[in-house]
C-alpha cells in the first residue's frame, strides 16, 4: 500500500537514511495533489514529501484566493485551457466524493467603456469555446 509521508492530516518525520520511490519537494496544493495521484497509480510506492514549513499547505497555497479558475481567458484547446478545465472538474469531483464543502460562484467581467467591448466579446467567445458557462449581460442583467 502506498504511504505518503506528509498529508494535510498527519506529518510523519523520516530520517535521511529512508529510501523512497518518489520524492516530492513542496507540500502545497501541487505537491499534495501530485502525491495523491502517485498513491493512486502506485499503491505500493513509498512517497516522501519535503516541506520547509512546519505544516503542509501553509506557504503560497495558504495565501491563495481559494478560487478555482474557469479557464475563460485561455486559448481554446491550449494546454492551459485543457489543464484548467480538467483540474477544476477533478477537484470538484474530489470534493463531492470526500464531502468537502465548496461553493460554485460566478464572475462578472465588465468593459469600462465601448472601446473595451471587442475585448470583452473575445473573452466571452473563449469562455464558450472552453466550455465555461457564459452569459452576455447588459446593465439590467448585472443588477
Amino acid at each position: 500500500m502506498a504511504r505518503l509521508i506528509a498529508t494535510p492530516y498527519e506529518i510523519q518525520f523520516m530520517t535521511a537514511s529512508n529510501n523512497s520511490d518518489f520524492l516530492i519537494v513542496g507540500g502545497g496544493i501541487v505537491g499534495l495533489a501530485t502525491a495523491w495521484r502517485l498513491m493512486q497509480q502506485f499503491p505500493d510506492a513509498k512517497i516522501m514529501l519535503l516541506e520547509k514549513e512546519g505544516r503542509v499547505g501553509t506557504h503560497q497555497s495558504g495565501r491563495n484566493s481559494g478560487v478555482l479558475h474557469s479557464g475563460i481567458y485561455y486559448k481554446p484547446g491550449s494546454l492551459k485551457a485543457v489543464t484548467c478545465r480538467s483540474g477544476k472538474a477533478a477537484l470538484e469531483q474530489f470534493c463531492r466524493e470526500h464531502e468537502v464543502r465548496y461553493e460554485t460562484c460566478g464572475k462578472i467581467i465588465v468593459a469600462l467603456d465601448e472601446t473595451e467591448l471587442p475585448g470583452l466579446e473575445h473573452i466571452y467567445k473563449r469562455g464558450v469555446e472552453n466550455g465555461v458557462t457564459s452569459h452576455w449581460l447588459d446593465a439590467f442583467g448585472i443588477r
